[in-house]
């Protein structure tokens, strides 16, 4: 009988830290849902609106030009964009250097690319990659931009939060987004690079905005790879450098005059801001 009641006892020690996982597994889950639970709302509707609304078609000529850099990087291994031009309709411009002229920008692709290979995975998995220029893997990529655009807006809310109560971020998050062209970003032009610069746009600005009292290296360095990132999604956001400008000009005032440490600081902010923003040009 003793016997009997020690081999009981080491099956329960066997079994227990098996079932205390899975209650902490379960307790760490549903912590996480009822702490974020607004958050995850938000995603669910997000997530039910993509479904209804989003289309598997490229966001007019800038979508077919983004989309030719990422076949040609997956299925081709270059950039030349000879055969996905073509397969587009869209003239092939050669230049005298035997490569193909391209007028859209390169910033998008690091954005795209993951959602790009979901597409090919799932494919795959199918049995067949197709061409992979077809409308399923520009689903994957509408499904991206949303992601993007649901990003931009949560760091839009929390940038408000910085200022306002909760309910008025909401608004003002709410009436933005509405009250501007990106839910036509996200809806007919899907997919595009809008969002993905709306989402850079609004961690730049609540970068900046939260450290203009004062402000790390590393803050300032993370400050000059954004607007490099966004100045590689397109040029005019180059203009967002001006309150970097501003900035540097009020932290140059006090120094006039003063040791030669502190314009070192100075020049070290400077060269660490336009190192980070040469940054995303270096691949």
């Amino acid at each position: 009988m003793p016997q009997s009641n020690n081999s009981a006892s080491k099956l329960s020690l066997g079994v227990e830290p098996r079932r205390t996982a899975r209650g902490t597994a379960l307790n760490l889950l549903h912590h996480e849902l009822t702490s974020h639970r607004r958050l995850y709302a938000v995603w669910l509707v997000w997530f039910v609106g993509f479904t209804l609304l989003a289309r598997s078609t490229l966001g007019g000529p800038d979508g077919t030009r983004y989309m030719s850099y990422i076949r040609s990087l997956v299925f081709d291994h270059d950039l030349l964009l000879m055969n996905e031009l073509q397969f587009f309709g869209e003239r092939v411009i050669v230049t005298s250097t035997g490569y193909a002229a391209q007028i859209a920008n390169v910033g998008v692709i690091p954005f795209w690319l993951p959602f790009y290979l979901l597409g090919l995975l799932v494919n795959w998995l199918r049995g067949d990659l197709g061409s992979g220029l077809t409308s399923d893997y520009a689903l994957w990529l509408d499904f991206g931009d949303w992601l993007y655009g649901l990003l931009a807006c949560v760091v839009m809310y929390y940038w408000a939060r910085t200022r306002f109560s909760a309910h008025v971020a909401l608004a003002a998050t709410f009436i933005v987004s509405c009250g501007s062209s990106f839910v036509y970003y996200v809806t007919a032009l899907a997919p595009s690079y809008h969002t993905i610069s709306a989402l850079l746009a609004a961690l730049y600005f609540y970068l900046w905005d939260s450290t203009r009292l004062r402000r790390t290296r590393l803050q300032w360095f993370s400050l000059g790879v954004l607007l490099g990132v966004l100045v590689s999604m397109g040029q005019y956001h180059a203009v967002l450098g001006v309150f970097l400008l501003f900035d540097l000009r009020s932290v140059a005032a006090p120094n006039l005059g003063q040791s030669w440490r502190s314009k070192k600081e100075l020049l070290v902010i400077v060269a660490l801001l336009c190192l980070g923003a040469c940054l995303p040009f270096v691949p």
